[in-house]
């Protein structure tokens, strides 16, 4: 993968890919060890994280973009972002 700059206006991809994943974890971990609550609310807050994930998806490319932020120049795609979304269950090949 490659070094990318991680933009910090709007939403990122590589930020919320990451936490998507810690979501999901942390959901599986919790309900490994009977904690129901927990886990439901990890999965409700990470439904929610691949919702968003349809700003990021760059159709005319196909793959992820690093970051929005509104202004509609923020087209940026890294190697890592598109790595960071599956990863957080977000699917390659766009939203699901």
């Amino acid at each position: 993968m490659d070094w990318s700059a991680t933009f910090l206006d709007g939403r990122s991809a590589l930020i919320n890919g990451l936490f998507a994943l810690a979501l999901g974890e942390y959901a599986r971990m919790s309900a490994d060890v009977g904690n129901a609550a927990d886990a439901t609310w990890a999965r409700e807050l990470l439904a929610g994280v691949k919702a968003g994930f349809e700003d990021l998806w760059d159709p005319q490319r196909c793959c992820y973009v690093d970051h929005v932020d509104g202004s509609g120049d923020a087209r940026a795609a890294s190697q890592l972002a598109n790595r960071t979304a599956p990863a957080g269950g977000n699917g390659p090949g766009g939203p699901h």
